[in-house]
């Protein structure tokens, strides 16, 4: 089913350099990813306590910001899938088939895990509640009476899910939660359709909400500290943008359409963190160097940050992202 939303990827082991050009600035080569990471990243002095997580077909790198070195990787281990981070206390939450990893802020190592219910295979994304520390993923499975897709929410320190489920529907993907525990899900009819899902804390009752005068299909959600950011793109050579929602009951209107100039539209993956956004560079360079770009939000336009080299030797492809602050204690 992941084929629906994820281009397929071509395994690689080669080692991985990075390359970071800030805005207006010339091209640095800076530190390579060994084939042996440490078990834990370690922070020189004066760097920042933000981490970039890109996801890529040999496995995740993990980048320092704003310094744009290579800090470590994750391999995979099965099919890769939607990454997501705990914006609280910094952990990172990496599905792999049947069973999310979860990853201390700068680990390499999982800490923990947990087995999705027997029927599902794969995620097709993940959030955490900042109110509760409640895990949701939406999962997806076949059986031999057909596709079944659900949301899973995990409550904070246990591994047993609660499964939340509508017949109407027949891929849940993308959750967001919102700064109240409110539960945004991006929700395929089966007659037809998009929606947004929503379930309210203390509720086990998705509503369905229809973003008004908007004809593509829902994309990744994020919550951003006062909308619902929904990605989208734009132009004949397709970008990434980022439609801000108001959500009024069971509608949602855009009030604001964010533009990142020179972004990769397509598998519209982002993630938005302390005032700036992340998504794929559109231009590669020489022997499939791919990177990520740094957007100031929600003003867009040109990026102020780009790292370059994270799939960098063998053609492969970059997927989703997402931003790990460090705990404060």
């Amino acid at each position: 089913m992941k084929g629906l939303h994820f281009a397929h990827y071509a395994l690689s082991g080669c080692v991985v350099a990075l390359f970071v050009a800030g805005c207006g600035g010339s091209l640095h080569p800076i530190a390579a990813l060994g084939a042996a990471p440490s078990a834990h990243v370690r922070h020189t002095s004066g760097s920042s306590s933000e981490l970039i997580y890109v996801e890529t077909g040999a496995g995740v790198v993990i980048i320092s910001y704003p310094q744009g070195s290579v800090a470590g990787s994750i391999p995979w281990y099965s099919s890769p899938s939607y990454i997501c981070s705990d914006p609280t206390n910094g952990n990172v939450l990496i599905p792999e088939g049947s069973t999310i990893y979860e990853y201390a802020h700068g680990a390499t190592s999982p800490s923990g895990s947990f087995a999705m219910p027997t029927e599902y295979q794969e995620s097709q994304g993940c959030a955490v509640d900042p109110t509760t520390g409640n895990l949701a993923v939406s999962i997806y499975g076949t059986t031999s009476k057909g596709s079944v897709s659900a949301v899973a929410i995990y409550p904070a320190g246990q591994s047993t899910p609660t499964v939340y489920s509508d017949k109407t529907v027949s891929v849940f993907s993308y959750p967001a939660y919102d700064d109240s525990g409110n539960l945004f899900v991006s929700a395929y009819r089966r007659q037809g359709g998009i929606r947004i899902g929503e379930l309210k804390p203390g509720q086990d009752i998705f509503s369905f909400i229809k973003v008004q005068n908007f004809d593509g299909g829902i994309q990744k959600l994020q919550w951003d500290g006062m909308y619902l950011a929904l990605s989208t793109t734009y132009g004949s050579v397709p970008g990434t943008a980022l439609d801000q929602l108001q959500i009024n009951g069971k509608s949602a209107t855009v009030v604001n359409s964010i533009r990142l100039s020179g972004s990769r539209g397509g598998p519209l993956y982002f993630w938005i963190q302390s005032g700036a956004v992340f998504s794929e560079l559109r231009k590669i360079r020489k022997n499939n160097n791919q990177g990520v770009g740094a957007w100031q939000y929600p003003a867009g336009g040109n990026p102020t940050a780009q790292f370059y080299g994270i799939t960098k030797g063998r053609k492969d492809s970059m997927g989703d992202v997402t931003v790990s602050v460090a705990p404060s204690t």
